[in-house]
């Protein structure tokens, strides 16, 4: 009616909304989120792993070693200290995307984590803390 028109969302859908519904897929995940169910052409995949998953196997300590050997370690100051044969979290990351070991930094970051955590690897400054931070402080291989 074009003397009474209904406000966007009342009665009617939009194009709009009509196409979006038309194109994106209802997910229902499974109470044990194993699966998800789909209203698209695939009634079931896998659902994606966790990183924690994706990581269990992962050899940390292997990983370390390869690490030591073929990263480019320098002497860093800090707090009018030298300390020699250090990196940086940005490294440590760069090292495990270009070897695809990690695809991404979250990844990177989790796995320097768990090397911190570990004992693997120490932040110079606080070599008890198992944070794994992306700044400019060095760390060290154990």
């Amino acid at each position: 009616d074009k003397m009474n028109p209904q406000p966007l969302g009342m009665g009617e859908r939009s194009k709009t909304s009509k196409i979006f519904a038309r194109f994106s897929p209802v997910r229902f995940i499974s109470e044990d989120h194993s699966q998800i169910r789909s209203n698209s052409s695939s009634s079931s995949i896998d659902m994606p792993e966790t990183i924690d998953e994706k990581f269990r196997d992962f050899e940390y300590s292997n990983v370390a070693r390869k690490m030591q050997k073929s990263m480019k370690l320098k002497n860093r100051e800090l707090d009018n200290q030298i300390y020699t044969d250090t990196f940086l979290a940005q490294d440590l990351n760069a090292w495990l995307m270009e070897k695809k070991l990690c695809e991404n930094r979250q990844e990177a970051n989790y796995v320097g984590k768990q090397m911190m955590e570990l004992g693997h690897i120490y932040r110079v400054s606080d070599a008890n803390s198992t944070e794994f931070l992306c700044t400019l402080e060095p760390y060290k291989f154990r």
